[in-house]
């Protein structure tokens, strides 16, 4: 069984800096440097486009988390009065986050009228780097204790002074742990872009998936397992993609840690 250890913030000076927030912004700054640093491996001069898109995702991608938080806690309040999503301060939902920064990832390829192909290469990239930055983000979850699941007395449910139970922040993050080092194994060699996209859409999701059946009431509104499920068709879609620009990718492969490591000596 897991021990149990909380740690919400930190002191510095005469402040305290939550703990949660360090490490998501520590989670977008590694994933952005090596996304960039990545980029210049190959030698790419305009490094804009890509630079752009993670914006446009990250920030769109938090207003979606958040929005997301509010409504699906409560849809009748929200339909009833929708300015709820201004007034109120619930933290976020990373499902929402995720499929909002896509859209508007979408979104702003289709009207900056970036290629099919270059708009899989640069998803590619960003989620080739996923999963270490959102070990990190997920981190802060698991020291804050925010997901606690059913009550278990199994390996992994951990031990908190009010009872054993799962807590879903700490099983995300130890299964990120394997994910991120299963990923920079396969980007050791070049991979078509999509590849990346669609293995962490159908293992992320299917992971969300089984999460939610661990939550610790049933859910009124089944959003929680589809979301997963819905996921994993996004991934699948990813590899169409690749398998379509198969003949592109041949020309202009993935970069790859390892050559990203040999060019710059880290």
């Amino acid at each position: 069984m897991i021990p149990y250890f909380h740690l919400e913030t930190i002191p510095l000076g005469h402040f305290r800096m939550s703990v949660f927030g360090i490490l998501l912004m520590t989670a977008i700054l590694v994933g952005r440097w090596r996304i960039l640093h990545l980029e210049r491996s190959e030698g790419r001069s305009d490094e804009r486009n890509i630079a752009l898109l993670c914006l446009v995702m990250l920030v769109f991608g938090l207003i979606c988390a958040h929005v997301a938080k509010i409504v699906l806690a409560d849809i009748p309040a929200f339909l009833v009065h929708p300015a709820i999503v201004l007034q109120k301060r619930h933290g976020i939902m990373s499902v929402g986050g995720f499929y909002g920064g896509l859209m508007a990832g979408l979104i702003w390829c289709k009207l900056r009228r970036v290629s099919g192909f270059e708009t899989i290469r640069m998803l590619d990239r960003i989620a080739f780097v996923l999963p270490l930055s959102w070990m990190i983000g997920r981190l802060g979850c698991a020291l804050i204790h925010d997901h606690v699941g059913q009550a278990s007395t199994g390996w992994f449910a951990v031990r908190f002074p009010s009872g054993s139970a799962y807590d879903l922040g700490v099983l995300e993050f130890l299964f990120l742990i394997p994910l991120s080092i299963l990923f920079e194994a396969l980007g050791r060699r070049p991979m078509p872009p999509g590849f990346f996209f669609g293995l962490f859409g159908v293992l992320y999701g299917a992971l969300r998936a089984w999460l939610e059946t661990l939550q610790p009431h049933p859910p009124t509104f089944t959003w929680g397992p589809k979301a997963g499920l819905v996921g994993m068709a996004t991934g699948f879609a990813g590899w169409i993609a690749m398998l379509y620009y198969k003949r592109q990718a041949s020309k202009y492969p993935v970069a790859t840690s390892a050559m990203a490591a040999r060019r710059y000596q880290l």
